[in-house]
């Protein structure tokens, strides 16, 4: 992009895109291919609009991966902002004892914030991520001693 080239060509987006797509959607009768087995066993039309809805998924999945990992730097703006007060107000301060003053508390109150936001992800983590992912629920019910 320095040197006056543009990456969105023809070329760039049927190598990075498009082929990559195209392998996704057709990666179960290409596995069946390899093991030797029929490419389409229910037909070509079944395969067809799992496959669409899959590589949908697959799409859907990546796209909100990549929008959740987009608070990561909402936080680093905040943080540039809760900063940049701090020394707003540190600026204005008349004496350095005022200074200092002003400046280790707001230090001090920008740091609980964000530790307030860094337990939020932590619990979001913890019951979204995990248990979405790992929790299956079959294991055996609680039972109190009596």
């Amino acid at each position: 992009m320095l040197y006056g080239y543009s990456i969105f060509n023809i070329l760039t987006i049927i190598l990075f895109v498009a082929i990559p797509l195209l392998l996704i959607f057709l990666k179960p009768p290409l596995e069946r291919l390899i093991e030797g087995e029929k490419m389409f066993p229910n037909g070509f039309g079944g395969f067809f609009v799992e496959g669409f809805f899959e590589l949908f998924e697959v799409v859907l999945s990546y796209l909100t991966n990549t929008m959740s990992f987009l608070r990561v730097g909402g936080f680093m703006l905040a943080h540039a902002s809760l900063m940049l007060i701090v020394y707003t107000f540190v600026g204005s301060a008349g004496t350095v004892f005022g200074q200092t003053l002003i400046l280790v508390i707001g230090n001090l109150f920008v740091m609980a914030l964000e530790g307030l936001i860094v337990g939020i992800q932590v619990l979001r983590l913890e019951f979204y991520e995990m248990f979405s992912r790992y929790f299956e629920g079959d294991g055996k019910p609680f039972e109190a001693f009596e």
